[in-house]
């Protein structure tokens, strides 16, 4: 079995932490039609697009989608959001859960009054909303081993009680799906990073936080089943000597990727296929020996990636969750997905 590295759960009702849409992984996506259904098979649902949101990031492994509106016209920074987030049941009940939520948020204990398709639901309103939401509201159910929280945290002046009904009487269950089958299925609408290129992901990866939006970027499979971090890839744009050629780059970095992991031999790079005027290598995969929390050596495959932008360099880490390279062969088709859909975009 391939050793993983456990992911630590940061549900947004827990933190109570008033972001801003940036700060949740980018900016928002183009906006689906009205009504428009969505299918997330690892993660057990299907739902519909609430009408009157853009779809955006999700900046959380856990959090299966969210949605953001602004309340006026003239609304800059303070959005509405509609976010649906999972985390596993660990043997608690779904009663319990929702209890718990409401003594986090001031509110009574809620009742079951709501139904998801055919599982009780338990709705709550956070007796005192952080700012800069001026109300935030929950509705909390449980499929299979796991609790979904569907929330509304309302920009002032906005009602999302609605939206928030709506959104809940769309989902539908369905079994929770493995990760590896459904490599295959890509986002239907590209990723965007840094202005300059774009991408297309596997459509279960979700994006995380960064430090530095402008200059990094970084994404993440989620197991539902385990909770583990079944694939991930972080992106760095970064500037290189003019006087150098992209070889050079590349010789230069695949240096010091031998020193940091204390490779043997040279990495070897080879040509991908981009648009016109965009220059891909990848390399080959390596399988990395590292020590995990048990003190003990294990190995996982790794893969990286340079795009040549205008002056300056894409550095992708493919990192394949704790797999050997016969494991990790999967992996390594839709790391080639990746790649061959990167195509290069105006500022």
């Amino acid at each position: 079995m391939p050793i993983r590295v456990k992911i630590r759960q940061a549900l947004s009702w827990v933190l109570v932490v008033a972001l801003a849409p940036a700060a949740y992984g980018g900016p928002a996506t183009q906006p689906g039609a009205p009504g428009a259904r969505r299918a997330f098979p690892t993660f057990g649902l299907s739902l519909a697009d609430p009408p009157g949101f853009r779809r955006m990031a999700e900046g959380n492994p856990a959090r299966i989608a969210q949605w953001t509106r602004c309340a006026t016209a003239d609304a800059v920074d303070v959005t509405s959001l509609l976010v649906v987030e999972v985390e596993a049941a660990a043997g608690r009940t779904v009663k319990d859960y929702a209890g718990m939520l409401a003594l986090l948020n001031h509110a009574p204990l809620p009742a079951a009054t709501l139904v998801i398709d055919q599982a009780p639901a338990y709705p709550l309103t956070a007796h005192t909303p952080c700012a800069p939401f001026a109300g935030v509201k929950y509705v909390v159910a449980q499929h299979e081993d796991q609790f979904y929280v569907i929330s509304a945290m309302e920009a002032p002046g906005d009602d999302c009680s609605p939206a928030l009904a709506a959104l809940c009487q769309s989902i539908r269950w369905c079994p929770i799906a493995d990760a590896t089958a459904h490599l295959a299925e890509m986002s239907p609408e590209p990723v965007r990073i840094f202005h300059r290129i774009a991408l297309h992901l596997p459509a279960a990866m979700r994006a995380g936080s960064v430090a530095d939006a402008q200059t990094q970027a970084h994404w993440n499979l989620l197991d539902l089943k385990t909770h583990c971090q079944e694939m991930t890839l972080d992106c760095r744009l970064a500037a290189f000597d003019q006087r150098a050629t992209f070889a050079d780059v590349r010789a230069g970095y695949g240096a010091l990727l031998k020193k940091r992991y204390g490779l043997s031999g040279v990495v070897a790079w080879q040509a991908a296929p981009g648009s016109a005027g965009l220059e891909i290598w990848i390399s080959d995969p390596l399988e990395i020996a590292t020590v995990g929390a048990d003190n003990k050596t294990h190995l996982t495959t790794m893969r990286w990636a340079l795009v040549n932008v205008r002056a300056q360099v894409v550095v992708m880490v493919f990192n394949l969750g704790g797999r050997t390279l016969d494991q990790a062969r999967p992996y390594l088709e839709a790391v080639e997905r990746i790649v061959a859909s990167i195509r290069l975009v105006e500022p």
